[in-house]
């Protein structure tokens, strides 16, 4: 039932499927339902399979810091990258989700309330020239105060 009133909402606000998929992987990453691809040696070091642009710059794994590539790939950054949402859309979803787990909806009443707090959670997007979301930039022309 929250899952739901998630899915009404966020598609209300102007949240798309691809949003709502990398929000629900994010959340299952984080609470390690799911997991990123990749592979262990036998030094028991984790090797990432799944690369982004995002994981130009990371620490390479060692004996020493055998979880660094699969600690990155349960960020909301690498998980935006995966599914190229905006990262602010997938906080807010993971947000609403993780609300959705806490509050039992038993009652009509704390349904009502978990729509509210849902709905504080998940502002209205604005759609961008690219259409992945977010403010819309009508020019790169600096604006003049007079």
């Amino acid at each position: 039932m929250p899952e739901s009133i998630i899915e009404t909402i966020a598609a209300e606000r102007g949240y798309s499927a691809t949003d709502l998929s990398a929000a629900h992987e994010a959340f299952r990453r984080k609470v390690r339902l799911s997991h990123p691809a990749g592979k262990f040696d036998k030094a028991g070091v984790f090797h990432l399979e799944e690369r982004c642009d995002c994981c130009e710059g990371l620490r390479r794994p060692s004996p020493a810091r055998p979880y660094s590539e699969m600690h990155h790939a349960r960020s909301l950054t690498h998980v935006a990258q995966l599914y190229d949402v905006p990262v602010l859309h997938i906080r807010r979803l993971v947000k609403a989700i993780t609300l959705s787990r806490q509050v039992s909806c038993t009652s009509p009443h704390a349904q009502r309330q978990l729509t509210v707090l849902i709905k504080n959670v998940l502002r209205p997007v604005l759609p961008d020239p690219k259409g992945r979301g977010g403010p819309e930039i009508k020019s790169n022309a600096p604006v003049l105060l007079s």
